[in-house]
């Protein structure tokens, strides 16, 4: 019996880890069986699933007890993203394995790309979507794509009696979706339309309070985390994905489930996500917020092309997605991988300390964060930079804030955090991450500096006042409108 182990940074209710209980269940069998070690502590709801379907989880093992592991797997099989726990882990001393990654990022954008490294330590490296393929240094790369199975919609009828209804299901946190979700749907000319928002997140209160100030509260139904999302989309005429731009979305695993339901979706967000949607014929994808407003208009006056492209976009999702399209390609990339011999690699070279490893993990994306660390009088300019991130630099997974939370005595990653903190408009957040830098040795005046700026925007006169102490006079040039 071939084991293979899947190694993912934390097994929860998302898209990457149904999508590895899908390729588990479509190719287990007599001769090879599936486990899962999840770095951190796994969702208790989604061990049991796995458990179920006779995949045991080990929950945030030993280092002992996963080296053990490693060493008796068949295939090592690892469920990408930006993680600094994964990236500790392939910088260990590995035992001799075939080691497989499977990205569930489409890798376009910081944090979350492919760095040219991973690509050379590992055996196979497969993309989850199509437009992975066309990134400059990843053309080679095959795609097997990430799928849910249709489990969570058997059964499935439309809800006839909730009205003209536009759905969204995902995670709610600005670092994917889309900061203008709520505007836009109050701009939609539809009076009586409803808005179903399943998920949670960060962006939840705001989401709540833009609902009510834009008056459209009673309209707008925040369900929160839904396992039997066929309910939810049983309720749906429109399946609404404004994402992010700059979003690591690749794969969608919600967006194939929704079409599936035959629930045509108007798709705003990154090329990678849009690519799954066949324009006019299984949704449609649009490039603005003035176009998803006339995207879900016109569903709305013309119900027979609800129709015809739910139909079409069901039928397309049963021909891409469906498990049994893609366990073939698995087991033929399982059975290719166990010809070759199990092997030691060298350490996966990262830095020392938490901000030379995530400035590693970029491959050269966003070179304004190795600009900071490389020279206190240069950094300035680079810093501005940084102060400007957007939200899945700064909040994202993988990005500063994931990093800070990691390595919290890291000084620059605090520094970092601080910048962007301001740059988001949570000054007196960011005055405690550059008080926590300068503390922890980071005492370039530039530093008081920022903190003397966040201090004063929180209203901290005290703060601000010992701050500028440290700050030269005349103060020099390049440090003014930092933030601006």
């Amino acid at each position: 019996m071939t084991t293979v182990l899947h190694l993912i940074p934390a097994l929860t209710r998302g898209g990457p880890s149904r999508a590895l209980l899908t390729a588990a269940r479509s190719t287990a069998g007599p001769e090879l069986e599936h486990a899962i070690a999840s770095l951190a502590p796994a969702d208790p709801w989604m061990t049991r699933e796995c458990d179920g379907h006779g995949v045991s989880v080990s929950s945030a093992p030993s280092a002992g007890s996963l080296r053990a592991m490693l060493e008796n797997a068949g295939i090592v099989q690892i469920h990408f993203w930006n993680s600094p726990a994964l990236y500790e882990l392939l910088s260990s001393d590995l035992p001799a394995i075939r080691l497989l990654v499977w990205s569930h990022v489409s890798g376009e954008h910081a944090p979350q790309v492919i760095p040219p490294a991973l690509i050379e330590f590992a055996d196979v490296v497969l993309a989850s979507c199509d437009y992975t393929t066309e990134l400059p240094g990843l053309e080679h790369l095959d795609v097997l794509p990430a799928v849910a199975g249709w489990d969570r919609l058997r059964g499935i009828r439309r809800n006839a009696g909730a009205g003209f209804t536009v759905g969204f299901i995902g995670t709610l946190d600005f670092a994917k979706l889309h900061p203008e979700l709520i505007s836009m749907c109050a701009s939609i000319p539809v009076p009586h339309a409803r808005f179903l928002i399943c998920g949670t997140g960060g962006a939840m209160p705001v989401l709540r309070r833009q609902a009510a100030e834009q008056g459209i509260a009673d309209r707008v139904e925040f369900r929160g985390f839904v396992e039997d999302i066929g309910g939810a989309v049983a309720e749906m005429d429109v399946f609404g994905y404004p994402l992010a731009e700059g979003t690591y979305a690749a794969s969608e695993l919600v967006l194939q489930e929704a079409m599936y339901a035959g629930v045509p979706p108007v798709v705003l967000g990154p090329a990678a996500v849009r690519r799954s949607v066949v324009h006019g014929e299984t949704g449609l994808t649009v490039s603005s917020t003035r176009e998803y407003q006339q995207a879900v208009v016109y569903f709305h006056n013309h119900p027979e092309e609800r129709v015809r492209m739910g139909r079409a976009a069901h039928e397309y999702a049963v021909r891409t997605w469906s498990p049994e399209a893609v366990a073939g390609r698995w087991a033929e990339t399982y059975a290719a991988l166990l010809e070759r011999p199990k092997r030691r690699r060298p350490r996966y070279p990262i830095g020392e300390g938490g901000a030379p490893r995530f400035v590693q993990s970029l491959g050269g994306a966003a070179p304004h964060f190795a600009a900071s660390l490389s020279s206190a009088e240069d950094a300035i300019e680079a810093e501005r930079q940084i102060a400007r991130s957007p939200m899945v630099v700064a909040t994202g997974g993988g990005g500063v804030l994931y990093y800070r939370d990691h390595y919290p005595g890291d000084p620059h990653l605090r520094l970092w955090s601080g910048l962007v903190l301001h740059g988001q408009g949570h000054p007196g957040l960011a005055a405690g991450e550059f008080s926590a830098a300068i503390r922890l040795g980071l005492d370039h005046w530039r530093v008081s500096w920022y903190l003397a700026l966040a201090a004063e925007a929180a209203g901290q006169t005290a703060v601000m006042e010992e701050a500028l102490r440290a700050v030269p006079k005349p103060l020099p040039p390049v440090a003014e409108g930092v933030f601006a």
